[in-house]
């Protein structure tokens, strides 16, 4: 748990969204707990950390209900885009919500990150891709070449 905080304060954005995504699995209680203030002059921290308190105290759905309220464009745009490239991390119905939250942004930028992961989460996955996963999800972590055991 300090590890997940301190992937939350940190100044490393992708570990922090990461550790976001953790957060999903923890009680609200626990979660408000392991975000520390978001008092810092650091933008990219305060923005990291105000998305850590929104997820800790309501899960993606309360993320999705203040997207409008995340300040700086180019966060919420990052955001979208690290979403978007561990978007296995951020599978359940939340997201989806999330995405479409983002997808109607009054930034282009944002809105535009927001397509690709969207639309993954409508489509159906093709035979083989189906196949692919049902295999790694039955052969383990360790199975695939250069896999890391997952992080607790």
């Amino acid at each position: 748990m300090l590890d997940l905080s301190k992937r939350l304060r940190g100044g490393n954005f992708r570990q922090a969204v990461e550790a976001v995504a953790a957060l999903r699995r923890v009680d609200p209680a626990t979660g408000a707990g392991l975000v520390p203030s978001t008092d810092t002059k650091d933008e990219q921290r305060a923005f990291q950390l105000l998305v850590a308190r929104l997820v800790a105290e309501g899960g993606v759905h309360g993320l999705a209900a203040r997207w409008r309220d995340l300040p700086s464009p180019q966060w919420r745009e990052m955001l979208v885009s690290e979403i978007g490239q561990a978007f296995h991390r951020w599978v359940e119905e939340g997201t989806v919500e999330l995405l479409l939250a983002a997808l109607e942004d009054p930034d282009d930028r944002v809105a535009r990150r927001a397509v690709k992961p969207l639309t993954s989460c409508l489509r159906e996955p093709p035979a083989r891709e189906r196949k692919e996963r049902a295999r790694r999800c039955a052969a383990g972590p360790r199975s695939r070449p250069g896999a890391r055991p997952p992080r607790g």
